[in-house]
């Protein structure tokens, strides 16, 4: 049986003994957690230390200075994890702010926002790049096609976007792209040429 069965013979005797002795019912898992702890509190001193707790409403620090002119020498965190267990402990209430947020809306004009990204399919073998502008307000939006994305074409499409648009732009909002800042010609410029300072065209 042993070589069919997995498991080694001691546990095997195992099992047998305790079915012999409890049944089907002792071949259920069991914890092995022991019945007692040698260095665990005697029940005196948590007795103690939670009618103290309750009398005096003193805290885990306190409670050690009082106990140990009783002769008494526990660990602070010690009374702190017995007067947790009983649900002594005292809980302190968080107020949460909340904020309430105006949303002030835009007017046309007023915020626009323009992006590159790459013509998924080339044309002709050839790679184009999307340059697309979108109102905030009015989420209208105009857009033109490049051979590529730099400082010359985003210069040349915000020229035709301010003509086309049909109202006044007033901001524009784009990310720090190569082709929208000084990149790669602020180095001249820069006091740090390791590090330029990036500014809008």
């Amino acid at each position: 049986m042993v070589k069919a069965c997995p498991f080694s013979m001691r546990t095997l005797k195992y099992w047998l003994s305790h079915y012999r002795r409890y049944g089907m019912g002792g071949l259920d898992n069991e914890s092995r957690r022991p019945k007692s702890h040698p260095w665990e509190t005697p029940i005196r001193i948590k007795e103690r230390i939670i009618e103290l707790r309750r009398k005096t409403k003193k805290c885990a620090l306190k409670l050690q200075w009082q106990l140990a002119k009783e002769n008494i020498i526990l660990h602070k965190n010690t009374i702190h994890k017995i007067i947790k267990a009983e649900g002594l402990t005292r809980k302190y209430r968080v107020r949460k702010l909340k904020y309430k947020y105006i949303g002030v809306p835009l007017q046309l004009g007023e915020l626009l926002e323009i992006d590159v990204k790459y013509v998924p399919k080339l044309l002709e073998n050839r790679q184009y790049y999307q340059f697309t502008a979108i109102d905030c307000a009015s989420r209208w939006r105009y857009l033109k096609i490049y051979e590529d994305y730099s400082n010359l074409s985003a210069i040349n499409f915000l020229k035709e976007l301010i003509t086309i648009a049909p109202f006044r732009i007033r901001a524009v909002k784009t990310d720090n792209g190569s082709y929208f800042t000084n990149r790669y010609t602020g180095y001249e410029k820069s006091t740090d040429p390791l590090n330029p300072t990036l500014q809008c065209f």
